[in-house]
């Protein structure tokens, strides 16, 4: 019986690492502002932005988090490129909503209940695009690149980002006011750190299938003992 339960243990483990929903937390400082007109335009460099309420300044610091679930189905685009669409998830919600809030003032942002898009590009340079929207017309697209291959050893979703490993990794914020105007907010990244993996439901379902086999067995050595 030892033996049956090391077995599943075994199994769901490898299971679990080979689907996870993955939250990250990160970091980041803003290093350009460019403000739109509700009119349009080509839009224009400012040093600070008033569309973001409270107001941002380039060098501004921002936190955030997003989660990414792996077990999502790869599309190619080429022979180069991949993508994940993130399907909506059920309520409650599977995958925790990305968030970025500014330190200075506490302005927040939440995008959607769903995990992000992901698109990954391998040749000789290679790319883990992020993307992400809200339902408040702001958009997040973080984006990890790297000039030299080596990070990439496939196409599925990375469960991990050493930022070192990149050559650098940015942030692209959208902030849409509707009749006013639009910021766009280009930033580093300064850390990204894996806070949790969560495994899938169906590792959690073949686990306890098992244990429920396990149980089923000692119940039955039981009754023929006594």
């Amino acid at each position: 019986m030892r033996r049956i339960a090391s077995v599943l243990i075994g199994l769901f483990c490898a299971a679990s690492a080979h689907a996870e929903i993955v939250t990250f937390e990160y970091t980041g400082v803003i290093k350009n502002l460019r403000d739109y007109p509700h009119e349009g335009g080509s839009g224009t460099t400012v040093a600070s932005s008033t569309i973001i309420p409270g107001g941002v300044r380039v060098g501004d610091v921002f936190h955030g988090s997003y989660t990414i679930d792996t077990s999502v189905p790869l599309e190619f685009t080429d022979a180069q490129s991949a993508h994940y669409t993130a399907p909506w998830q059920t309520t409650p919600p599977v995958v925790k909503p990305a968030t970025v809030v500014f330190d200075k003032t506490g302005t927040s942002a939440v995008f959607r209940s769903q995990a992000p898009d992901v698109y990954i590009k391998r040749s000789s340079t290679e790319t883990v695009y992020l993307h992400m929207a809200s339902d408040n017309f702001q958009f997040l697209n973080i984006q990890f690149f790297n000039e030299t291959p080596g990070n990439l050893p496939d196409f599925s979703i990375p469960n991990k980002f050493d930022l070192n490993a990149w050559s650098h990794a940015d942030a692209y914020l959208t902030w849409l006011v509707p009749y006013v105007g639009s910021v766009a907010v280009e930033s580093s990244l300064t850390s990204i750190t894996k806070v949790s993996a969560v495994p899938e439901p169906e590792s959690y379902a073949m686990f306890l299938a098992g244990l429920a086999l396990v149980s089923g067995v000692a119940a039955r050595r039981k009754q023929q003992r006594g």
